[in-house]
């Protein structure tokens, strides 16, 4: 895990270069006008912080994850009242994760659900559900 603010920005810097130089129609989460979020996230940042981020851009994000091997996940984030299959992935409530808990926490637990887990999150004005398990992107 980079350990100084500049080589976090170089990691981001460095997914967003890459992602920009495919085509992005495979990213599987798109704004309400068309637009694929892209947001980077490292596994120590907590879920509030995170979910402040994704709020910026409407509740949606393409959520990719560094992990303190550096590997790279990507999480599919929406918002609540999004039209999402209510029954396509595992539950939990929002009092069973703490707002302070990090984003690799909840990346753990999304991972022992085959078919992803939907999390109401409600931190002030942010709103969203994880509706993807983490899935390793990139080579």
């Amino acid at each position: 895990m980079p350990e100084t603010e500049e080589a976090r920005h170089r990691i981001a810097a460095d997914i967003m270069q890459r992602l920009a130089s495919y085509n992005i129609d495979f990213l599987p989460v798109t704004g309400l006008e068309g637009e694929k979020p892209i947001m980077v996230a490292f596994e120590d940042e907590q879920i509030s912080a995170v979910f402040e981020r994704i709020a910026w851009s409407g509740g949606y994000a393409n959520l990719i994850v560094v992990g303190f091997d550096e590997r790279e996940s990507m999480v599919s984030v929406l918002p609540s009242l999004s039209a999402v299959d209510e029954n396509a992935a595992e539950r939990m409530t929002a009092a069973e994760i703490h707002r302070d808990a990090s984003i690799g926490m909840l990346l753990t637990v999304a991972r022992v659900f085959e078919d992803g887990l939907r999390i109401p999150v409600n931190f002030g004005t942010t709103s969203g559900r994880v509706v993807s398990g983490a899935v390793p992107i990139g080579a």
